[in-house]
């Protein structure tokens, strides 16, 4: 069985609350273990969706690059989640799109990009820490 401190993420059916998504980012930023189904190796920015492993979770704080074969684009404005009335990060929707912008085509695969913000002595710093479940719809 499988020790409390490395309980996997939902899988990308399942539903878990944006609350709990940010709560289990602030653990991995304190050095909680990461659960089996997040991985820290991979940029998934680099990679076509397709060729990513299906069921992972991808835990990246580095700079965002486009895929040879294509990039990923927001679909919305970053949505700000809150948690006892103070924002505990924010959320964004990506679709990845094949091609280059000006000749590219939209893809069925989505991101969903959750980001910590962290207040450091009365001032709010946004983490660069980011988790991101990729899915096909």
């Amino acid at each position: 069985m499988c020790p409390s401190s490395c309980i996997p993420l939902p899988a990308e059916n399942e539903n878990w609350t944006n609350e709990a998504i940010f709560t289990s980012l602030f653990s991995f930023k304190r050095g909680k273990p990461l659960p089996e189904n997040v991985t820290s190796d991979v940029n998934p920015y680099q990679h076509r969706p397709s060729n990513l492993p299906a069921g992972l979770w991808y835990l990246w704080a580095g700079v965002k690059t486009d895929a040879e074969c294509g990039f990923w684009q927001e679909t919305e404005e970053p949505r700000e989640i809150f948690s006892n009335s103070a924002i505990t990060g924010s959320r964004t929707t990506f679709r990845f799109y094949e091609g280059r912008a000006s000749h590219s085509r939209k893809t069925d695969w989505m991101m969903q990009e959750y980001t910590i913000t962290e207040k450091c002595d009365n001032d709010t710093k946004v983490s660069r820490l980011s988790i991101r479940p990729i899915a096909l719809i």
